[in-house]
């Protein structure tokens, strides 16, 4: 499991000043709860931001509740999307819906979006709303 900001727009202006905010980020919770053993969302974790050369800004504090914990994805078992962000330009596995019948389709994830798989590459975007996937398997 990973320690996101809610707010994801804030987050990636963060990773853009620091690429190593996320780790900085997740070591602050894990201390917290190495101290606590509990989640008090009213309760605050900080720790040293600095720039990509290293050079600290100052200290940066956010309420547990400005937080989320988002699982990591797992490439051998089937990941709950969209709680888990598939990596792109993989050929996938994927369980759909479309109206009340259920789909297994080969699909990529690119630039955001699924996308339909045609001779190994991204075509169209998929019919249907993606709810599982794993990589493909020969």
């Amino acid at each position: 499991m990973t320690w996101h900001l809610k707010d994801r727009e804030l987050e990636e202006r963060l990773i853009a000043i620091d690429p190593e905010f996320l780790k900085s980020l997740n070591g602050a919770v894990d201390d917290f709860l190495c101290d606590f053993s509990y989640l008090d969302t009213n309760k605050t974790i900080s720790f040293m931001f600095c720039k990509a050369d290293l050079t600290e800004l100052g200290e940066l504090y956010f309420f547990l509740s400005d937080l989320e914990e988002i699982p990591d994805y797992n490439p051998n078992d089937w990941n709950s999307y969209p709680s888990v962000t598939p990596p792109e330009g993989i050929l996938m596995r994927v369980k759909t819906v479309c109206g009340s019948s259920t789909y297994f389709e080969c699909a990529i994830f690119e630039c955001g979006i699924w996308k339909n798989e045609r001779d190994g590459r991204s075509n169209d975007e998929l019919y249907g709303e993606v709810k599982f996937f794993r990589p493909w398997e020969d």
